[in-house]
């Protein structure tokens, strides 16, 4: 497995400035989504697609100053979260693989679960939205779920902890638990999908592959094969 451990070893220890964007890089991983998607209902519940177009505009800049933390701050590439930029045809194929697998995971979880009388989330939760904000809802999901959680989160502790499960298990348990207005349903299909990227960045780290794939999923299931709305 090739993976980057290109840190910087000194004598001295942190700065303070160093912990600080560090500490508030992490931060934003845990709860920059979850924090910032809770104030915007509190302030606009009608939620329209200028507030959501506003909140993921919001949402995409905290994964630029993530990145700009790696790159400034940590003074390293973004190799060191795993972008990496391959062959075209290789990365296209692998993000239709990855995208494959989760959506016929999810098919059979969703089977399963109508199966248990469970219920799955909003029956259509983007009706009031146009088809371009859907769709960008779902571009900012792929690019700022699998950066800060598989890219920058998973790959962090893995290295602060010395330990691949640990830094699978603080990840993945987060990701599934964000995704707690879908329901016990969404918690789990989120853990079962997430599982299924952690384990694909574990073995690639190719993190653009991941987010193209995460995109893929969400696009399908929300714009491209989601029922027209009244």
């Amino acid at each position: 497995m090739n993976v980057e451990h290109t840190t910087t070893v000194g004598t001295s220890s942190p700065s303070v400035s160093h912990v600080f964007w560090i500490s508030v890089a992490v931060f934003l991983c845990y709860f920059g989504l979850i924090g910032n998607g809770y104030l915007f209902r509190l302030v606009s519940p009608a939620m329209d697609d200028g507030a959501v177009i506003l909140r993921e505009s919001i949402n995409l800049g905290m994964v630029a100053l993530i990145a700009w933390v790696v790159w400034r701050i940590e003074r390293r590439s973004l190799r060191s979260v795993g972008m990496q930029w391959r062959p075209w045809l290789p990365t296209v194929g692998w993000s239709l693989a990855v995208a494959f697998i989760c959506l016929v995971t999810a098919v059979g979880l969703m089977l399963l679960i109508q199966l248990m009388g469970t219920t799955y989330g909003e029956e259509n939760p983007f009706a009031q939205l146009s088809l371009w904000t859907v769709t960008l809802i779902t571009i900012r999901a792929g690019v700022a779920e699998e950066f800060m959680m598989r890219g920058y989160m998973l790959s962090r502790i893995e290295e602060w902890s010395g330990s691949t499960t640990v830094a699978v298990a603080l990840t993945l348990i987060p990701f599934a638990l964000m995704h707690y207005s879908q329901g016990p349903a969404g918690v789990l299909i989120s853990f079962v999908l997430g599982g299924i990227l952690t384990a694909f960045y574990v073995w690639k780290r190719d993190l653009l592959t991941n987010m193209i794939a995460h995109f893929l999923v969400d696009f399908l299931a929300n714009v491209a094969l989601a029922p027209p709305t009244s």
